[in-house]
């Protein structure tokens, strides 16, 4: 027998078994109850929250002939018809791809036949935001005047897409987002039915994935448990699911908020090394910088913040070294960055410049930015730390300046010549500059290196690479070629490009000639 996935075997026979809704399905049990049931429903709410479960049981309640406090019995011929599909007067409906006018005209011809095995004919309609205008139309008389023996029961993820001359002919009902807890609650019954072990540090990391819905959990734990062992740990499933750890996360802020470029970028390619992608690892950037935004702005973050009591002390701890304006500005350079990297030749290279960015505000000309370099100075001000101008001191290099040497020069006919071996090197010392210089080009000869530049990305590193344009040339040095008296950065020059190649050039910023 073919295996079953979770959220189909577990999925609620009764309104007992809805997770999470309880103000739904107490009112739906009372109209049953008092026979006060109406001719037209819209059940709304993210995926996986129980709309179409509850519009199911809801089928059977009101066609039930053994009723059982509002709930369907589950026993009675009509009951197992509905259930095994042979009562063909529930139909359900699935508007994205049924949507077009003819087939609400086959709806409207059917509502006048009355039932044939049961009390009421029951339409289940799902996503009925995807009808046309003109499928719309033809529901709205229905609605309006059913039969007695008809009900219509809706359900949507976008409310806003349903006219309002349909939702003032329905009861609504709005299925709430489910708690982490609820949703932790429910897998650890389901996981100990199956046999299979998880501790419960794993059991909550996999309902806080799930953002609110049972059916994306239950989908995500058929994936840990394909993992066979009977047994699964925590990291077993950061492993299998791929996703950043909270305590990696957490060490990237940090580095941001000590200003600590290298520590940043070490930590961001053990987590890459890890096997975590681009994307993930952007996105538990930006959830933890909102989560400490909330302790900073909150007297109970526990109240807003889905995570346990021990990380949440954490991020408490952590958030003392942030300030809101320096919350902000990393939320929205992630953001950012999030959407440029789906574009980016190199999303690696886009998201170190990120983190430089984030580490060194005065690169970022923007108002965040500013607001955030001008709270660090009251911070510091306001603790009695004494703040000094930028620009009075040379900054500190990220990397430890190499150590002195007489060195043999190599007979080098132009720095294009060895500039692999420099950005090597500064990859090799873990120095900030190794992210960008990857982005130019080197030409010249011994008394003058010119970068060259195409791309926006790199034309945004200018200011980086001038204020550590002593590291780069302690780097020249050190693989053994002359150093530079003169640093001239350009723009790229293309000469005789085609016709057909100047736009695509044009596109990446090249001057054409």
């Amino acid at each position: 027998m073919a295996y079953q996935a979770l959220y189909r075997r577990y999925r609620p026979i009764n309104f007992d078994d809805m997770i999470g809704q309880e103000h739904i399905t107490t009112t739906l049990r009372n109209q049953i109850v008092t026979g006060r049931t109406s001719h037209a429903y819209i059940f709304t709410g993210i995926r996986g929250t129980g709309k179409t479960s509850t519009a199911k049981v809801f089928s059977r309640a009101i066609n039930c002939t053994n009723p059982q406090g509002g709930n369907p019995c589950n026993e009675c011929p009509t009951c197992k018809g509905i259930l095994d599909g042979s009562i063909l007067d529930v139909s359900e409906i699935d508007a994205a791809s049924n949507n077009g006018v003819d087939n609400i005209r086959e709806i409207r011809d059917e509502v006048i036949y009355s039932a044939t095995q049961a009390k009421y004919k029951v339409f289940i309609i799902d996503e009925v935001h995807m009808l046309s205008p003109s499928a719309f139309n033809a529901l709205l008389k229905t609605l309006e005047e059913p039969p007695e023996h008809v009900v219509f029961i809706l359900a949507t993820t976008d409310i806003h897409k349903v006219p309002e001359t349909i939702l003032s002919r329905c009861q609504r009902f709005d299925f709430r987002r489910i708690t982490s807890d609820d949703v932790a609650k429910h897998l650890k019954k389901i996981t100990e039915a199956d046999g299979v072990e998880i501790d419960d540090k794993g059991i909550k990391l996999v309902a806080r994935l799930a953002e609110g819905s049972m059916r994306d959990a239950l989908s995500i734990m058929d994936r840990c448990l394909a993992y066979g062992s009977g047994k699964l740990t925590y990291d077993d499933i950061v492993n299998i699911l791929g996703v950043a750890e909270d305590g990696q996360t957490l060490e990237i802020l940090k580095n941001i908020a000590a200003g600590d470029t290298a520590a940043a970028t070490i930590a961001l390619d053990n987590m890459l090394a890890a096997g975590k992608s681009i994307d993930i690892i952007i996105n538990s950037l930006i959830s933890a910088a909102r989560n400490i935004m909330m302790c900073l702005s909150l007297k109970d973050p526990g109240a807003v913040i889905d995570i346990s009591g021990e990380a949440l002390d954490e991020l408490k701890a952590a958030s003392k070294d942030f300030t809101e304006e320096k919350c902000v500005f990393c939320i929205k350079t992630l953001s950012e960055t999030a959407a440029s990297v789906k574009f980016s030749p190199n999303p690696r290279v886009s998201l170190e410049i990120c983190l430089i960015k984030l580490c060194n505000p005065s690169y970022v000309q923007s108002q965040e930015a500013l607001l955030d370099r001008l709270s660090s100075v009251e911070k510091k001000l306001a603790s009695g730390v004494p703040v000094m101008a930028e620009n009075a001191k040379p900054q500190k290099a990220e990397a430890p300046a190499p150590k002195a040497k007489t060195v043999k020069i190599k007979p080098i006919g132009s720095y294009s010549e060895c500039f692999k071996d420099v950005i090597k090197y500064l990859e090799e010392n873990r120095s900030a500059l190794y992210s960008v210089m990857s982005q130019f080009e080197a030409s010249g000869n011994g008394d003058v290196l010119t970068l060259l530049y195409m791309s926006e990305d790199a034309a945004g590193c200018e200011k980086i690479i001038k204020d550590r344009e002593e590291e780069l040339f302690a780097a020249i040095e050190a693989i053994g070629a002359k150093r530079p008296r003169r640093l001239v950065l350009q723009k790229k020059v293309v000469e005789n490009a085609t016709p057909d190649k100047l736009e695509e050039l044009a596109k990446l910023g090249l001057d054409i000639v």
